[in-house]
């Protein structure tokens, strides 16, 4: 058999019945022409649920395309997600989510960019959001740039923020993945935070934003934004470490991308909490506006407002106040 030129990278834990979708768009792209160069390789992270039935479904129909590997432990999310790159036979390794999916001719896309540009380190692809069925596109794609870059700055330069807080859709070169890989990366929960910088910072990179290629499946109903105190600082304090891991690699134009980047993410989810959550202080503070408030419609008008006078804040007053902090801090 041939080597692959393209792995699909599914990391996975306890989704055996949210797989299954992915795989479908996946086998159902390959022809007799793709087939031998596309390979999956699902990583199974200690789940409590068995995959058995899901690879011998795929395996009996495609027999040399599908390969899985179950962890005797649970090894951490980004562990895993790094074992699905360095596993792979192949140049490069398209990550995906396990409860995401691909639009169709995806991988030819994708195939053709990177024989086009064998020299890329990493490639970006645009998302379209769907409901949990993934049966809906609940949120219009938003265009963004297409192309090939042989400088990173370039692609930094055309985007808003930086990088895709998902992990599904990049599209890595995994002999440059393994030579920039640290095991302390693996100490965040979203590898791709570091990863995707170094990759773009050092070599060309390719964008597929013209329009959505992954599926992203919203509305999961396990976890919720609005529930989870927390959020999002325990995600986005990944992009400070990222910023702190990367300092001393990283040119300062990517590394002030990144801090911006969380900076406006943190304010918006802010925001969102708090304009959209429902415990609002006590209705003698906000006087007149008590009733307006209280209607959901005023609610998400008031938000989008505050959304885009946000996107259009200065980059320098978002760095401000994180240029002194955050790196005695982290």
């Amino acid at each position: 058999m041939s080597k692959p030129t393209l792995t699909i990278g599914i990391p996975t834990r306890n989704r055996n019945d949210l797989i299954t979708d992915l795989l479908d768009d996946v086998f159902s792209q390959l022809t007799d022409k793709t087939r031998a160069r596309v390979r999956i390789l699902i990583t199974d992270n200690a789940s409590d649920v068995p995959y058995d039935a899901v690879i011998e479904r795929y395996s009996k129909s495609h027999p040399e395309s599908i390969s899985y590997i179950r962890n005797k432990v649970n090894i951490g999310f980004s562990a895993n997600v790094n074992k699905a790159v360095q596993s792979a036979e192949s140049d490069f390794v398209l990550i995906m989510s396990d409860d995401d999916g691909l639009m169709p001719g995806t991988i030819d896309a994708v195939l053709s960019m990177i024989d086009a540009h064998p020299d890329v380190g990493i490639g970006m692809l645009g998302h379209a959001t769907y409901d949990k069925m993934m049966t809906k596109e609940t949120r219009p794609f938003m265009s963004s740039v297409y192309g090939y870059f042989s400088n990173g700055k370039d692609y930094l330069d055309r985007i808003p923020s930086f990088p895709d807080a998902l992990i599904s859709g990049y599209v890595v070169n995994r002999l440059y993945w393994i030579e920039n890989f640290s095991h302390d990366f693996t100490e965040i929960n979203s590898i791709h935070f570091i990863m995707a910088p170094l990759l773009i910072a050092k070599y060309p990179c390719f964008a597929l934003g013209d329009k959505g290629y992954v599926k992203y499946r919203s509305d999961m109903g396990h976890w919720s934004i609005a529930t989870d105190p927390l959020y999002p600082f325990p995600m986005f304090a990944s992009y400070l470490k990222s910023c702190k891991i990367n300092k001393k690699l990283l040119c300062t134009r990517i590394h002030e991308k990144m801090y911006c980047t969380t900076m406006r993410t943190v304010m918006g989810f802010i925001i969102r909490n708090k304009v959209l959550g429902y415990n609002f202080p006590r209705k003698e503070i906000f006087g007149v506006l008590s009733p307006y408030l209280d209607n959901s419609t005023f609610r998400i008008r008031l938000f989008n407002l505050m959304m885009q006078l946000l996107m259009y804040t200065p980059m320098w007053m978002l760095y401000v106040p994180f240029r002194w902090l955050v790196p005695e801090k982290l």
